[in-house]
């Protein structure tokens, strides 16, 4: 039980900060939700989720950057990223049981939290507490989509950089530029120019 207590305590810590943030969970409850986790070490540029699988978790990031991405033909489409503390998942697939249309990758090497869907499922049907957390994660997924989605509609390139570096400052460090540029809709040599005109003003 030592043993059991002191991973719950270290590789998961993260995750229950940010859990707590938003609300209080008792330890026995953290515990039972704990039965829903698993830690996996991913390589730069290793997928997490391939187009056509089912996606069967939620991941939180330890330590790394994820890219969530589609494929236009040959070409790499980036969705997103995902910074430490982050949770990422294709939630269409999830919840539907169907195909993914997006991958989700390592930029860099990455620690994992892997928060299985159908464990924690069953779990919320004996715990109050599991639920808020499920519920918490779901909140802060359509908080973030529809950030996304409204920038997507009404701002400019240039108005989208800007809100991702203010979001993510490593973003440019961490990310390659070909990556931003696709996240953007925008060549890499347009990318060259936006930043040029912002680090001039």
């Amino acid at each position: 039980m030592k043993n059991q207590a002191h991973l719950y305590n270290t590789q998961f810590q993260q995750l229950k900060n940010v859990i707590l943030s938003c609300s209080p969970i008792e330890e026995k409850e953290w515990e039972l939700f704990c039965q829903c986790l698993s830690i996996r070490s991913v390589d730069k540029k290793e997928l997490l989720l391939k187009e056509g699988e089912v996606c069967q978790d939620i991941y939180f990031i330890n330590k790394g950057c994820l890219r969530v991405f589609h494929m236009q033909d040959i070409r790499e489409v980036s969705r997103d990223f995902y910074f430490e503390n982050a949770f990422v998942s294709d939630c269409v697939s999830r919840l539907t049981g169907t195909s993914a249309r997006a991958n989700i990758d390592a930029i860099e090497s990455s620690e994992i939290v892997c928060i299985n869907y159908a464990t924690m499922n069953s779990v919320c049907d004996t715990s109050f507490n599991a639920q808020k957390i499920l519920r918490i994660i779901s909140e802060n997924f359509l908080i973030h989509f529809s950030a996304r989605i409204t920038s997507f509609l009404i701002d400019t390139p240039e108005i989208r950089y800007k809100n991702l570096i203010n979001e993510n400052p490593q973003v440019s460090q961490r990310v390659p530029q070909h990556y931003i540029a696709s996240f953007l809709g925008v060549t890499p040599e347009t990318l060259s120019r936006i930043r040029g005109r912002i680090y001039k003003s």
